[in-house]
């Protein structure tokens, strides 16, 4: 089965830890997307990585649907695998996400 090695990074807290897995990935091939700050982070770190803003349509914190369709591709689907196709958009084979608090204090 096609296993998909591409990464998206949505990172609160950015540091050390998330740039050499990022580095890993991508000394083993995979190709990087990330969102807005976290892309800018991944980018000062050496990496080539694709800002997922270029598919925003507006600035509310709403996945675009470009990253909806490559977050829920079904990778055994011929309509789902067009339709990425003609978004030019590949399906992601891992997701990284780290959301801030959602108390202060925790």
């Amino acid at each position: 089965m096609y296993f998909p090695k591409t990464a998206l990074f949505s990172a609160y807290q950015k540091g050390p830890p998330l740039l050499r897995f990022a580095q890993v990935l991508n000394l083993r091939g995979w190709r990087l997307y990330a969102s807005g700050g976290t892309a800018k982070f991944l980018e000062e770190g050496g990496l080539p990585v694709t800002d997922t803003g270029k598919w925003e349509r507006s600035k509310l914190g709403v996945l675009s649907y470009e990253v909806r369709a490559a977050l829920s591709a079904r990778l055994d689907n011929t309509n789902d695998l067009a339709e990425l196709h003609r978004l030019d958009v590949e399906p992601f084979g891992l997701v990284y996400i780290k959301t801030p608090p959602l108390l202060k204090g925790t």
